[in-house]
């Protein structure tokens, strides 16, 4: 919302990769599995009268045993992904209607988007 670009970026990751991030532009990497975002140990959510219902997820890597928490524009893009893949209703409310998932995702956009441009 600052003006920043986002792309986000889907894909199937080989298990021998290794990223390798810009240090100055991220601080960790993590995988997550996809089906967590619908099925998650620990997500909690409360509404915002402009961004609507938003969603915290907090994912403990079993590896390294850190705890990191997903939420904003990734938790909802993870989330919209992982309802798309699996076609299965999460295990907790949503604004989405499941019927048509791409455009009541595209609703909210546009819905944000108005709301941001009304306060510039």
């Amino acid at each position: 919302m600052n003006g920043i670009t986002i792309t986000p970026v889907v894909g199937f990751i080989d298990s021998s990769f290794e990223a390798q991030p810009n240090p100055h532009e991220v601080s960790e990497v993590f995988l997550v599995p996809l089906e967590y975002f619908i099925n998650p140990h620990t997500h909690y959510a409360f509404r915002s009268p402009v961004f609507g219902l938003s969603h915290f997820f907090d994912y403990t890597d079993p590896q390294n045993k850190s705890t990191y928490q997903i939420w904003g524009l990734t938790a909802r893009l993870a989330l919209l992904t992982a309802l798309i893949v699996f076609q299965k209703q999460p295990s907790f409310d949503t604004e989405y209607d499941f019927n048509d998932l791409i455009s009541s995702s595209e609703q909210y956009f546009l819905k944000i988007h108005r709301a941001m441009k009304s306060k510039l």
